[in-house]
């Protein structure tokens, strides 16, 4: 069959040599290796560097026999503004362009978010009589009724409308809705008006390919580390947070424990790794503290190294209720490195972490602390380390969700071609 793949804000395999592939660039690769066809639209503007990327031909080859559609629009600095809107609607019009242009596909996956994409891909579907898959990731546009004030969210709910009216469309017209968990798939339902359909309507969990990097790089990722004062099987007590440190990190209830543990205890580590737009104040938080580290972005086998040297992997986020719906992304990372999990969400994350003993929940300070000092002891971290591989190994690894997922696409554009 052939797929169309509609994605933004991922990075992509053009953007470096050791890109990190995610949902849409695994699905790519494993259709791929399948033998079907593969086209994927994405964003010529790179979310997470907020620059555009620089090529003279907007379609450009993806993993040998697929195709990379970029489309053109507007560039971001900030990822709740104006211009990020400016820059979906854009997206909607150039894919409803393009793709009128191209091979009709026998099913189409987009990705919701954004709105504008998911509602011109349905619309396009239901145009050309092609089944189109939405997967949800996150809860637009609620995420954004929650961020304002009570006593405001009234009159945020009309401002919204617009695009309350414009998911209801697309959840309602899509063939299939997928999530990344149970909930959010009912999340999606509810917006669509209609009954579950529970073998087409279905959770797929974020998942993540247990990919080594080459020997080389390994050596490389360590040394990486060395140079920062950490190394492989010293006594260091290492914690560490792999992401995006966007408006999602509540670094309220982590700030003063760890000054403090860091304080009466010179073995451990706190890692901060990534860029975004609340790192400056994390510099400022920890200035002029040697144990806690901000390396900034770094590549793919620095994170590889780093998750299996540490304690445990952190998820300081902020316990919303798109948060308490989902399990993050790095969840899943951490897991499939044996890296036990603190997280700060309740909910489905929480639920995960109690029922397989992979990590430990926290909901002040006085409960960070606590789960650091138990995953800072070996005899205590051991068990918690062996189930945080079960986990994933039961759960997560990619291979296995994504065939699951092609093969429901499959039956998908099947029946659509025995109507």
């Amino acid at each position: 069959m052939n797929v169309w793949l509609i994605t933004v804000g991922e990075p992509l395999p053009i953007d470096s040599s050791n890109a990190r592939l995610m949902r849409t660039g695994l699905l790519a690769r494993q259709l791929l290796e399948q033998g079907h066809g593969v086209v994927w639209w994405s964003s010529a503007f790179d979310h997470f560097r907020k620059k555009n990327r620089e090529y003279s031909e907007s379609e450009l080859p993806l993993f040998g026999t697929g195709r990379l559609q970029l489309l053109q629009a507007n560039p971001y600095q900030k990822n709740v503004s104006l211009a990020r809107l400016r820059n979906h609607y854009r997206l909607g019009r150039e894919f409803t362009r393009l793709a009128q242009q191209r091979e009709k596909p026998d099913v189409v996956v987009c990705s919701m978010p954004t709105i504008e994409l998911s509602l011109a891909a349905v619309r396009y579907g239901k145009k050309n009589g092609i089944p189109i898959v939405l997967d949800i990731r996150d809860l637009w546009p609620d995420i954004f009724l929650n961020l304002a004030p009570t006593v405001f969210r009234p009159v945020a709910r009309a401002l919204l409308t617009p695009y309350f009216l414009m998911l209801e469309e697309a959840c309602r017209d899509a063939s299939a809705i997928f999530g990344i968990t149970e909930e959010i798939v009912e999340w999606g339902v509810k917006y669509s008006s209609r009954p579950r359909n529970h073998h087409w309507d279905r959770a797929f969990p974020l998942a993540y390919s247990h990919k080594t990097p080459e020997s080389a790089d390994v050596e490389n990722g360590f040394e990486f580390w060395r140079n920062l004062g950490i190394v492989q099987g010293h006594s260091l007590k290492v914690f560490s947070f792999v992401g995006t440190m966007g408006r999602q990190l509540d670094l309220s209830s982590i700030t003063e424990p760890i000054r403090r543990m860091v304080d009466s205890d010179s073995n451990l580590r706190f890692v901060f790794c990534g860029d975004g737009e609340r790192l400056p104040e994390l510099r400022q938080r920890f200035q002029d503290n040697p144990a806690v580290l901000l390396p900034g972005r770094v590549g793919f086998a620095e994170i590889w190294t780093l998750l299996r040297m540490s304690n445990a992997g952190l998820i300081p986020y902020k316990d919303t209720e798109d948060f308490r719906m989902s399990i993050p992304n790095k969840v899943v990372e951490y897991l499939s490195a044996g890296a036990p999990v603190i997280s700060s969400l309740s909910g489905t994350t929480q639920k995960l972490l109690q029922e397989n003993s992979c990590g430990i929940s926290f909901f002040d300070g006085r409960q960070f602390t606590e789960a650091c000092s138990v995953l800072a002891e070996p005899q205590k971290k051991a068990p918690f380390s062996i189930a945080a591989t079960k986990t994933y190994e039961n759960f997560f690894v990619a291979e296995k969700v994504y065939a699951n997922m092609i093969s429901l696409l499959e039956d998908i554009a099947s029946a659509k071609e025995q109507e």
